[in-house]
């Protein structure tokens, strides 16, 4: 009777110790099968992340340095023929266009050499002071250029009411420093025939002319000119001009003037105010 039990406690105990082998290997084996799953995952994840950002290189770059990502930069606008070509009649109305497309200029060069001032017709009214006030009427042609030089030319004619007050004359100015600039200064050389109630005399009259440009192509300056007539003889007579020019508009200006005469045989004052035309 104990033989017969102990050999059912053994059966039993060597069937618990088979089925706790079987389950031991079967979760081996499911864990084994989960981690290796696991494992493909990941590589597949890494395998994928690698083609989106860079392609694989090529053989021809093998041990050169990684590629590297780059911005995608939109493409620059190449302008056609269509896109530049203006109306006509935009062309034909403007100088400056025309010019541009027969060559295209230089402008800093053109700023510095063309002038800074205008030719100019005026037309004054003079009061002087030796023919007690009476009209004066003053016509002349002011900064006439001589080609592409820094030379201009002025002329001038002053006549009195009664006839009995007669100045004209002319002069050279060359100005020194390029004609855009806004100061310049210019000797002057010319000839003068002036006659007053007090006096006259006439010669050769020398001096220098200082020029501020408050803007340019004429739209507002000041110059002072001093100048001798006949210097070193006895009919001298030193002539201060002091001027003042506005535009009033791109052809008109206003002009004013005040000028101090000097002899040996008295002095004179002479004021003028007038309209300017530029050309």
């Amino acid at each position: 009777m104990n033989k017969k039990r102990t050999y059912t406690c053994l059966r039993e105990l060597i069937f618990c110790l088979s089925l706790e082998t079987t389950f031991s290997l079967k979760a081996q084996a499911i864990d084994y099968t989960i981690s290796r799953s696991a494992e493909d995952l990941v590589l597949r994840n890494k395998e994928l992340t690698l083609n989106e950002v860079a392609p694989l290189p090529d053989d021809n770059s093998f041990g050169s340095e990684k590629p590297t990502a780059t911005a995608v930069q939109p493409p620059a606008f190449q302008p056609t023929a269509s896109s530049l070509d203006p109306d006509p009649k935009v062309i034909n109305n403007s100088p400056t266009l025309q010019r541009w497309i027969k060559e295209v200029p230089n402008v800093a060069a053109d700023i510095t050499n063309d002038p800074s001032f205008r030719t100019r017709i005026r037309v004054q009214y003079l009061s002087v002071r030796s023919s007690h006030h009476s009209p004066n009427f003053n016509v002349s042609i002011e900064d006439l250029r001589l080609g592409r030089t820094h030379a201009t030319i002025s002329a001038d004619f002053q006549i009195a009411s009664n006839n009995n007050c007669q100045t004209w004359g002319t002069n050279l100015h060359y100005y020194v420093y390029p004609l855009g600039s806004y100061i310049n200064v210019a000797p002057v050389i010319g000839y003068r025939n002036l006659k007053s109630n007090a006096y006259s005399t006439s010669g050769i009259n020398l001096g220098f002319r200082l020029l501020l440009v408050l803007s340019r192509s004429g739209g507002a300056d000041v110059s002072l000119t001093q100048t001798w007539i006949a210097p070193g003889s006895d009919e001298e007579a030193g002539l201060s001009t002091l001027s003042f020019g506005y535009a009033l508009n791109h052809q008109v200006r206003l002009s004013t003037d005040l000028q101090h005469q000097n002899t040996k045989r008295g002095i004179d004052n002479r004021f003028g105010i007038g309209v300017e035309w530029m050309l």
